[in-house]
């Protein structure tokens, strides 16, 4: 069993077993994941996301792979940054902008990376 039942076409609604594919063979559309909700819940705990690092990697039970990453890459968690400035000039008392730049590219795109590769 996994914690990713099917991919499902968002356009046709094929089902495709899990594997490296992103697209509908038959409409093109793209795929989205089906979580096997029951294996999860049973796996999965508040306490056990809450006690794992302040990483992306503490939702790793959550992700839709399977291992391969290195959990030292320390991404994710990049802190609100309130913005006083822009703020008042949109008329915004809480205004926060999520500062991505503490990322190890300086990107927020390394969270897809980190997953991805």
């Amino acid at each position: 069993m996994s914690k990713v039942d099917v991919l499902r076409c968002r356009e046709c609604h094929r089902s495709y077993p899990p594997a490296a594919v992103h697209v509908c063979e038959f409409c093109f559309g793209p795929l989205e994941v089906q979580y096997d909700y029951a294996y999860i819940r049973a796996r999965v705990s508040r306490e056990a996301i809450a006690s794992g690092p302040r990483t992306l990697w503490r939702y790793a039970d959550l992700l839709p792979v399977e291992g391969g990453w290195d959990e030292t890459w320390p991404v994710g968690f990049t802190p609100l940054q309130k913005a006083n400035n822009l703020g008042e000039r949109l008329g915004l008392r809480n205004l926060y902008i999520k500062n991505d730049t503490v990322n190890p590219t300086f990107s927020f795109k390394d969270r897809v990376v980190a997953v991805a590769v």
